[in-house]
């Protein structure tokens, strides 16, 4: 895994700007579709705040665009689809001729 990057709250709060313009809504309007009072989004969408999980996923959800469209994260096209994992794991120090299998989250899918 890379480096982290920093979040932009200006960046992010101009995307929901002009997220919710495009859509012809109001700070009112978004706000009774989103649950998120009004003056939480204003500040939002200024940089002023970072919004928690519930506020995002609630404005999300109402701009109908997904998360990565408000980060400005782009998904890898060619990535293709997750493919589901066996719920049945291996510790990685537990590999060895006798299998240890539990189902720690922080672990390796058995193969």
């Amino acid at each position: 895994m890379g480096p982290r990057r920093q979040l932009n709250h200006q960046e992010v709060g101009a995307r929901i700007r002009e997220a919710r313009k495009a859509r012809g809504l109001t700070l009112q309007e978004l706000s009774e579709r989103s649950g998120v009072a009004l003056s939480t989004i204003s500040k939002a969408e200024r940089g002023d705040i970072a919004l928690t999980y519930e506020k995002f996923a609630g404005l999300a959800q109402a701009l109908g665009l997904e998360f990565e469209q408000l980060l400005g994260r782009r998904r890898t096209p060619d990535a293709g689809p997750v493919q589901p994992i066996s719920p049945t794991f291996t510790h990685r120090a537990a590999r060895s001729s006798t299998t240890r299998r539990t189902t720690n989250t922080a672990c390796w899918p058995t193969r």
